[in-house]
């Protein structure tokens, strides 16, 4: 069994890492049935952070942590998302499939996004507009594998 250090700085880090080193033994996440394990949702919460730090548009600014839309059904897919976002230093701003895309836009617009992170059916609603406003991350629905 291996050792866990409490009273560092970062302590939902470590054990976040810790549970990871043994990514079959538990669920992390369930949503429908359908569960995650630490591993698998670090590997794809990971995929989310990387894809937003690596964005050419993705800008850090001075004063505050840069702030990520969630543009997305609710889903186990969403729930990564807003793991990469603040792996990636962000704050989340869930933004609703069901609001008027010129309720959407003025979020975007009043919440000064960074970027917006968004599924299949988030996608439809982002206009060319709102694409324009900021950087736009779609993560796509992971097909189960075939035996």
């Amino acid at each position: 069994m291996s050792s866990l250090v409490y009273g560092s700085d970062n302590l939902a880090s470590a054990v976040y890492r810790h549970a990871c080193q043994n990514p079959n033994a538990a669920a992390a996440v369930v949503f429908n049935n359908k569960l995650l394990t630490f591993g698998e949702l670090a590997l794809r919460a990971a995929s989310i952070s990387e894809a937003l730090i690596k964005h050419p548009d993705w800008e850090i600014p001075l004063d505050r942590p840069p702030r990520v839309g969630l543009l997305a059904s609710r889903s186990l897919d969403a729930c990564i998302a807003l793991l990469g976002a603040c792996w990636a230093g962000a704050t989340s701003i869930p933004i609703s499939l069901k609001q008027p895309e010129e309720r959407i836009q003025a979020t975007i617009q009043q919440c000064d996004l960074t970027a917006v992170i968004t599924d299949a059916e988030g996608q439809t609603l982002l206009t060319p507009g709102l694409r324009a406003k900021c950087p736009t991350i779609v993560f796509q629905r992971r097909r189960p594998n075939k035996a």
